[in-house]
């Protein structure tokens, strides 16, 4: 989708709406239609894109596009889709009525206060257990009668006003837009959890504002109370220059329209107090962070350097700072120093849970961080700080000596006064991992994952061969 939106950019919004492969190319008459198809079929060609003839329609009026037709008269719900509603059977499975509501809900644009007729439905589909109800079976029908007479919705004209009812009840909200006694587009919510507590105030109030926000408000023209725009815009440094370009058809990445300028459909906000009342009633709607907030002024306005702005508000939004809580990053992780050679830094862990056996079930790990070379010394879980001193002396020092520093874990028989007082003797440092962070000695840990799978697989079932395998792995 990425690379056909960059392919036909220059004419997205323009006459052409591009999603992933689906291309349709609107034109209000014949002959610029023409011009717009040789243009289309130009840039496929060079960018080696091919459609399938098969696949396309051709000067037509009325076309297939996204489960949705699409006429000079407007939008209207796919017949198909109506006879596959029609002709459904009433569900008798969790499965069966999932599917028929995510089938009418593709088409829940076309019918009014759609939250609250399904809602029968919808409480169906809670838990696991099905149950239908006499009231599902009321709006199982109910539903079939209204997508069969779903109305056409018309394409919106932005040189008219328009009407925007709204309407709440205990529990859904919706709202109408309509334009000449025509329908434009339909909104509604069913209301759940804490919402269904609000008072009619409050639900009155919400439904407007989500009506507002929703889809709705993309059909309003934008330009509407921004009739100051067009004198700035002709002054301003930045904007002048490109409406000079537009007007003598020098750059096609902007528009004109009634002396308002848009970039890709955004209104172009010249520099002055204006922006910062956009950014501010915007932000002001949810207090959300910069990003989202960016995000949804991008979505109407444009002018340069509008991310820079939006974050510079956002950071000094007081409502922000008062009510929000404050995250900072814990920062880079900080690598152990890589050791100068063999056994100069080891670390070390425990390895308990394993079968048990004469000499104990319980492996003190001692790994070589320079040459990754292990030794496993058996103990038992009880061994105290003391005797795991006199293990490691004897099976670790006499080979290899005395490390710089140890590594390991915050073991109690690590960190206890005996063992730190005789590697200060030692001249040997001690480094302890963080609390429940094992990525702090991962080394130690990959070689205790590693240390399992071998054991498995060289014991292979007898226990018995155990006591050998420790001793063979570590060889």
């Amino acid at each position: 989708m990425r690379v056909m939106n960059q392919v036909s950019r220059p004419f997205i919004r323009k006459f052409l709406v591009v999603y992933f492969d689906d291309i349709l190319i609107y034109s209000p008459d014949m002959k610029t239609h023409l011009q717009h198809l040789r243009d289309i079929l130009e840039v496929l060609s060079k960018e080696k894109f091919y459609a399938g003839l098969n696949k396309c329609s051709f000067m037509t009026n009325s076309v297939l596009f996204l489960g949705y037709v699409v006429s000079k008269d407007g939008l209207s719900v796919d017949e198909s889709k109506v006879e596959t509603v029609r002709d459904w059977k009433t569900p008798t499975t969790l499965t069966k009525v999932r599917s028929f509501h995510g089938l009418v809900s593709f088409c829940r644009r076309f019918i009014h206060n759609f939250s609250a007729i399904m809602s029968s439905i919808t409480n169906c589909m809670k838990g696991t257990k099905f149950t239908w109800t006499p009231e599902a079976s009321t709006t199982f029908k109910e539903i079939k009668v209204r997508l069969t007479t779903a109305p056409i919705l018309v394409l919106p004209d932005f040189s008219q006003p328009f009407e925007l009812h709204c309407d709440a009840s205990g529990i859904s909200i919706g709202a109408i837009l309509s334009q000449g006694g025509r329908l434009v587009a339909y909104f509604n919510e069913k209301l759940s959890g804490s919402k269904l507590n609000y008072s009619t105030y409050d639900v009155e109030f919400m439904q407007l504002s989500l009506s507002r926000r929703s889809k709705l408000t993309r059909l309003e023209t934008q330009a509407m109370g921004f009739e100051l725009i067009r004198d700035h815009l002709a002054i301003n440094p930045y904007f002048g220059l490109i409406m000079s370009d537009v007007s003598i058809d020098l750059r096609n990445d902007y528009v004109m329209n009634n002396g308002h300028l848009y970039k890709d459909g955004q209104l172009c906000i010249p520099e002055g107090s204006m922006r910062l009342r956009i950014v501010q009633d915007l932000h002001n709607e949810g207090h959300v962070g910069h990003d989202q907030t960016f995000k949804i002024i991008s979505n109407q306005f444009y002018w340069p350097h509008s991310r820079r702005d939006v974050a510079r508000f956002v950071v000094s939004c007081r409502t922000c700072q008062v009510a929000k809580g404050k995250s900072s990053n814990a920062g880079l992780y900080m690598p152990l120093p890589i050791p100068k050679g063999p056994w100069t830094s080891v670390s070390k862990d425990f390895v308990s849970g394993l079968p048990r056996t004469q000499r104990g079930n319980d492996f003190i790990l001692v790994v070589d961080r320079f040459s990754k070379m292990a030794h496993f010394i058996a103990c038992k879980k009880t061994t105290n700080v003391v005797h795991v001193a006199t293990l490691y002396f004897r099976e670790i020092y006499r080979l290899h000596g005395l490390p710089m520093p140890i590594i390991s874990d915050r073991d109690r028989r690590f960190v206890g006064h005996f063992w730190r007082s005789l590697w200060r003797l030692a001249n040997t440092k001690l480094d302890f991992g963080s609390s429940y962070h094992p990525q702090t000695d991962e080394q130690t840990e990959v070689v205790n994952r590693t240390f399992g799978d071998i054991l498995r697989a060289t014991i292979d079932g007898n226990l018995k061969s155990f006591v050998m395998g420790p001793t063979i792995i570590s060889s």
